[in-house]
């Protein structure tokens, strides 16, 4: 972070870092790698934002839902029985079924 005012780093920082040595390391650094990473850190971020803008669900809509997706999916790989409490809170909070499935299942 840098201060508004002066445009560099705090004494807080700067006592125990060189600023100008870390930047050269951050610029320096191959950053690559770190997307696809950031880029999960992100993605769910996006989803926790959005599912407090959802409308919550009630636990007989969230077993509905269930129901009605194993029925238009038969070849879905489904939660086991100790899993359903996790999708059902998923689906409880306002998230979709194919993706409370898959956050629990690990997908």
């Amino acid at each position: 972070m840098l201060n508004a005012s002066t445009g560099e780093v705090g004494d807080a920082y700067s006592d125990k870092f060189d600023p100008r040595e870390k930047r050269a390391e951050v610029m320096a650094f191959d950053w690559t790698g770190v997307v696809p990473e950031f880029n999960a850190f992100v993605d769910r971020y996006e989803r926790e934002i959005a599912s407090r803008n959802r409308p919550k669900r009630s636990r007989a809509d969230a077993k509905r839902l269930l129901w009605d997706y194993a029925k238009d999916n038969p070849k879905a790989l489904l939660p086991s029985p100790p899993q359903r409490e996790a999708v059902f809170s998923s689906l409880i909070a306002g998230e979709n079924v194919a993706d409370a499935i898959a956050e629990v299942m690990g997908n």
